[in-house]
């Protein structure tokens, strides 16, 4: 009994130092982030779960003295105290009256039961009570969000939410090696056990007792109604959540918080990111529109105070270059193709999402996006007839006023060719840019285009036109985990 106490004292121990506080955190671990924004889905599989859900903490109300290094340490620590309760107590799996016909679910018993027991994390008293009253509690103080919220100094403040508390017994979980992960309904999140056998169950973890397992039906039908035939049919609730998925989870909840906090302007790369990394959900793409719709509502009524707002019907009516920022377009156009292909607009979708591929032509999650339209609905790479210059789309390098315009895109190819058989890199990729405006579909030339930028000659090259004209290129942002 004494040793439990001691290990739970070390636990529970802070670490020496104060807490950082959140001014410039977001910039610390900004690169990070970038780089995590912007790769191949298929990577987030290789980053910690904790990590990517913290990452989307900073500069929300709740994360002042959020410390992510801190609450990575302690979460180890629980990691380690979980494995050596569990190793120390094993002999008693086979007579657990609940649990002793399975071993795994015995193990995530004695995971959870660490983790709310001896740990204290629980939920949140006060959301409980809003949830128990109203069915709804605002996303505003983000430890009831993140899990840095239920690794917090204070072990009598140790609370969190059903958005929280999951994660946190999933991380754990893949700490000690065990195959859980996350998968929710529309309104609720729960982790899942699903090996390499052919086990899988339900953990649920976010209520007043100890673990409880619950049926796929229980989280199908019976909690908060049956789905939906279109719920159903997106195949998005009551399964594993991919990594992907994972870190769109964590994305959208931060898009809450912002908008909850009023905070709509700040939600456009969130939005489109988790929507490109989640396009299955059902739900999130009207939510992620109508916030970023709202930002600009709120730009209107700053610039023209007495101009009438029109009500909110999914067609967008005021000037996109007057109301969003260079970087802002490519973004809401990705949220408005997103909620025109939920609504099953699917030519407005493709012009949406062709549209955000031509501003931002290094932009690989929008590349990907379009080629997952394109498959998801079975439709064409190119339009038929001629390629015809864009009607939007940055300004071009290349002009050809001489030529016709059924022959330009020909023409930027021969370019481009020829630019590239001289050794001309800077050259070539100008002129292939060019051309990705007038087909942003076609999935070969952007990896030509991507290609080129990753031949050493192409990198002295640029680097002496920097040099030439007084610029650097800026280093490629490291972990600092």
């Amino acid at each position: 009994m004494g040793k439990t106490r001691s290990l739970s004292r070390r636990l529970n121990q802070p670490r020496m130092g104060q807490p950082r506080k959140t001014s410039g955190l977001l910039n610390e671990y900004r690169p990070l982030l970038d780089d995590l924004l912007e790769i191949d889905p298929a990577y987030f599989g290789k980053k910690d779960l904790a990590l990517l859900n913290l990452l989307c903490a900073p500069t929300l109300t709740g994360s002042e003295h959020l410390d992510i290094q801190r609450c990575l340490s302690r979460l180890d620590r629980l990691a380690a105290y979980v494995k050596t309760t569990t190793e120390r107590n094993l002999y008693r799996f086979p007579q657990d009256p609940d649990y002793g016909h399975c071993e795994p679910m015995w193990r995530m018993g004695m995971l959870v039961t660490c983790i709310k027991l001896h740990f204290g994390a629980t939920y949140d008293p006060v959301v409980k009570a809003e949830l128990d009253q109203d069915g709804h509690s605002p996303f505003i103080d983000s430890r009831n969000v993140f899990i840095h919220g239920l690794l917090d100094d204070d072990a009598k403040r140790r609370w969190g939410s059903c958005s929280s508390i999951p994660v946190l017994v999933a991380a754990v979980s893949r700490r000690l090696g065990y195959p859980v992960r996350l998968a929710v309904n529309r309104r609720h999140v729960w982790a899942r056990w699903d090996d390499a056998r052919g086990l899988i169950f339900n953990i649920e973890a976010s209520n007043l007792a100890g673990m409880t397992v619950e049926s796929d039906d229980h989280f199908r039908n019976q909690m908060f109604g049956p789905l939906t035939d279109d719920e159903a049919r997106s195949g998005f609730y009551v399964r594993q959540l991919t990594a992907a998925e994972e870190f769109a989870l964590f994305l959208k909840d931060r898009v809450w918080c912002l908008r909850d906090m009023h905070r709509c302007a700040e939600t456009f790369l969130w939005s489109a990111r988790a929507l490109q990394f989640s396009p299955d959900d059902p739900h999130f793409a009207k939510c992620a529109y109508e916030t970023a719709e709202l930002a600009i509502k709120q730009r209107v009524r700053q610039k023209y105070p007495t101009r009438p707002i029109p009500p909110s019907n999914h067609e967008f009516v005021f000037n996109l270059t007057e109301f969003t920022t260079q970087h802002e377009r490519p973004l809401f156009l990705t949220i408005a193709g997103h909620l025109d292909e939920l609504d099953k607009n699917l030519d407005k979708a493709r012009e949406f999402y062709e549209d955000a591929c031509r501003l931002n032509p290094y932009g690989n999650n929008e590349q990907r996006d379009l080629q997952r339209f394109l498959r998801k609905h079975n439709l064409p790479s190119r339009r038929s007839g001629p390629i015809m210059p864009p009607k939007h789309c940055l300004p071009r390098f290349f002009k050809l006023p001489n030529a016709a315009p059924e022959r330009e895109a020909i023409l930027l190819l021969d370019l481009a060719n020829e630019f590239e058989w001289k050794g001309e890199m800077l050259k070539a990729r100008k002129a292939l840019i060019d051309l990705y405006m007038f087909d942003p579909c076609d999935a070969e030339l952007y990896g030509r285009l991507r290609a080129i930028e990753r031949r050493p000659e192409f990198q002295t090259e640029l680097k002496e036109d920097l040099k030439r004209r007084g610029q650097t290129i800026r280093p490629a942002p490291r972990s600092k985990i």
